[in-house]
């Protein structure tokens, strides 16, 4: 008995519940992110300089991104970034020349950046990168190549998926000028670079200028 009746009250709660909810969505309008209305409100040019773990070494990225704003609340366009770190040594398995070699690249893809407060003086953005990237490595000292010019000889290469979310903090400097600092974490499909162990995923940290009609 005192089973059907805890039953009994457990099912009166759900329909209780139930016939609130339903009784709340029709008296309040549904909120989306951009209203009613999808209006393209503005565009942007941004400058990024990034510093980034890839396969455990750092990485300076410089690159373009650029692309139109909606509703002042979503900016939409494409990204590109190059890198290099000829300067810090990376060892390959099988260059045992002293030297080993360095790792360079670019990436690119879709940029998408959720604005939060895009009129207050500081605010939040959340920018994502959902794109591809290459990365070669070469030789650190340079050796006769097929032309016998003395070269940075290549080791290998890949073609990689990216996906790199990050949070950002940003000013507005002036109503067409925007300073942005924030961290972010690039994930990446398998690194399959010929002797070289570590991961090309890893923790990055950026800072931008962007100039646009906000």
């Amino acid at each position: 008995m005192k089973t059907i009746m805890k039953l009994k009250t457990i099912l009166t709660g759900v329909f209780l519940v139930i016939f609130l909810l339903n009784a709340s969505a029709q008296e309040t309008e549904e909120a989306t992110l951009f209203g009613d209305d999808l209006k393209l409100t503005g565009w942007f040019v941004e400058l990024p300089f990034t510093h980034a773990q890839v396969i455990e070494k750092n990485i300076f990225m410089t690159g373009i991104s650029g692309g139109v704003i909606f509703n002042d609340v979503v900016r939409v366009g494409l990204a590109g970034r190059s890198f290099s770190n000829k300067f810090n040594r990376i060892a390959i398995a099988g260059v045992d020349d002293g030297n080993g070699g360095y790792l360079r690249g670019s990436e690119g893809g879709l940029f998408i950046e959720p604005v939060i407060g895009n009129n207050k003086l500081v605010h939040l953005t959340i920018p994502i990168m959902i794109g591809a990237g290459y990365a070669e490595v070469k030789t650190k000292a340079k050796y006769p190549d097929e032309d016998n010019e003395m070269d940075h000889l290549d080791i290998d290469d890949q073609v990689y998926f990216l996906f790199k979310p990050s949070v950002q903090i940003e000013v507005n400097l002036h109503k067409n000028i925007r300073f942005g600092a924030g961290v972010g974490y690039r994930f990446t499909s398998d690194n399959q670079l010929e002797g070289v162990d570590n991961d090309l995923s890893g923790f990055s940290s950026n800072v931008s200028l962007k100039i646009g009609k906000f």
